[in-house]
């Protein structure tokens, strides 16, 4: 009790199972630090397809929860979508539907009903 496995200088197993890098003290399962920002502190890549495969899964009522700010990005033409549905979260979208996006150019589509300010504003799908 109370060992760690050295990882280098950087990083540690702690006996808890908690893992750091970057990092001396793991204050979570894993712990990612640095002080460098010219590159990520995660990096994901894969050639997989996004239909059939979750690049990060989650479980439970999992929370993603900043200090600060939450800010995604896409590349130039790229578009940030939310899709609910499915019914395994390692599958990508694989069962699931768009209920809503935004566009590189700044355009929104929303699908389903809207509550701003105690008005209901119903929002379908175009009508082909």
């Amino acid at each position: 009790a109370g060992k760690k496995i050295e990882l280098k200088a950087d990083g540690s197993v702690t006996a808890a199972g908690n893992v750091a890098i970057g990092e001396t003290i793991a204050e979570a399962k894993l712990h990612i630090g640095g002080t460098s920002y010219s590159q990520p502190l995660l990096y994901l890549s894969t050639t997989l397809n996004a239909s059939t495969t979750s690049d990060i899964a989650l479980s439970g009522n999992a929370v993603i929860r900043s200090e600060n700010a939450i800010q995604f990005a896409a590349n130039t033409g790229g578009k940030f979508t939310w899709n609910i549905g499915g019914s395994d979260n390692k599958a990508g979208l694989s069962g699931a539907g768009e209920v809503a996006s935004i566009q590189a150019d700044g355009s929104s589509t929303f699908i389903g009903t809207i509550t701003a300010g105690g008005f209901n504003i119903e929002a379908l799908p175009p009508l082909s």
